[in-house]
């Protein structure tokens, strides 16, 4: 399937984006804008279902004039759920979000109006995320009038990947960072650092992310090991996702 560069290079943009997520609340507010960039559409809806917690989280990002040049939020927004079913891993039954959240909820979610109520859209593009079996996000392309091309498809397919291992690293830093025994004495810019040597940054690009000398990363570096008791970078990074 052939892709055009200039979309592949926008599927490189949305996994730069997620490269720093460390936590699954912030992956909607990350990864929706890159996504309306990547796939021009009338409304983007964002789904996630955390089947432990039993919570039912919802965004509609309505983008302007049918295109993601100006996406805007409308007073819709984050009101109107895909009532459908969503594929589990392991699990011969999929799931929906009435099978996690009580009738009163889902009435309350769907009750209120929604900004599909107000534009007509006739073609969806959807793709599934799946974690793990507890976590789950749906996300769906509308558009008005213009169907979706193959490689608009093709691209989605591409990050599928790239966005199921950007949630679990996330929530693998978020159970490192409530941990007791996993960096509690560090300081926010030890830890700052510390999140950032586990995607893989050097120290040079550490210094830049957060404006300071690479020298001063070294620094850091040195507090890290002593208070992980750990000796090198990758000792420090699986200490911290243990």
């Amino acid at each position: 399937m052939y892709i055009p560069l200039n979309t592949v290079r926008r599927c490189v943009s949305v996994v730069d984006a997620l490269a720093d997520l460390t936590d699954t609340a912030r992956f909607a507010d990350v990864a929706l804008p890159q996504l309306a960039r990547l796939i021009p559409c009338n409304v983007l809806t964002y789904n996630e279902i955390d089947v432990s917690a039993r919570v039912v989280g919802c965004a509609d990002l309505c983008c302007a004039s049918g295109t993601a040049a100006n996406p805007a939020v409308p007073d819709g927004f984050g009101r109107e759920p895909l009532l459908e079913r969503f594929p589990v891993a392991d699990d011969t039954e999929a799931l929906r979000i009435r099978d996690v959240v009580g009738r009163a909820e889902l009435h309350r979610l769907c009750g209120r109006r929604g900004i599909r109520g107000t534009v007509p859209v006739r073609h969806r593009l959807a793709c599934t995320v799946v974690p793990s079996a507890e976590f789950v996000v749906g996300i769906a392309f509308h558009r008005v009038d213009v169907p979706f091309a193959d490689a608009e498809h093709a691209a989605i397919a591409l990050l599928g990947g790239p966005m199921t291992s950007a949630l679990r690293r996330a929530a693998q830093r978020r159970e490192a960072t409530a941990s007791p025994s996993a960096g509690l004495e560090l300081s926010t810019r030890e830890r700052q650092v510390l999140d950032l040597v586990a995607v893989g940054r050097t120290n040079a690009a550490i210094a830049r992310a957060l404006a300071v000398s690479p020298r001063t990363v070294e620094k850091h570096l040195e507090h890290i090991y002593r208070k992980l008791q750990v000796a090198d970078r990758a000792a420090a990074v699986a200490h911290a996702i243990r």
